[in-house]
């Protein structure tokens, strides 16, 4: 019985997934084609300065982030740290209003297929 409702949690992970994946590149194509030249010039700097991180814990999502509690390891893959970083980067330099609303969609789907996903190890 319990692994029916893992099954389907899971499920729905893997759609929102899918779905923010799809949302992504829609963004990513709309940052591309509507890079905007005449924007706010601080929020283009900062939209910059928040792609670099995200692009870095994107590549490195085979390490995983651990932390070390009450005899109990927490670990955390950094892609979906890293894919919520890109999604805000290029959100704040196209400072087009399709490219926020695509952020706004994919931000809670990202949020959610990775809520529980930080599981605990006994030592």
């Amino acid at each position: 019985m319990s692994t029916e409702i893992g099954r389907g949690s899971t499920s729905k992970k893997q759609l929102a997934k899918s779905i923010a994946a799809i949302v992504f590149l829609l963004q990513f194509l709309f940052f591309m084609y509507n890079y905007n030249f005449n924007g706010i010039l601080f929020l283009t700097w900062l939209g910059w300065l928040l792609l670099i991180p995200g692009f870095l814990l994107v590549s490195l999502k085979k390490q995983n982030l651990m932390k070390v509690e009450n005899n109990k390891t927490h670990l955390r893959n950094s892609f979906s740290d890293g894919w919520i970083l890109m999604s805000i980067a290029f959100a704040m330099i196209s400072q087009y209003w399709l490219n926020i609303l695509f952020m706004t969609i994919q931000l809670p789907l990202v949020i959610f297929s990775v809520y529980n996903v930080d599981f605990e190890v006994e030592e």
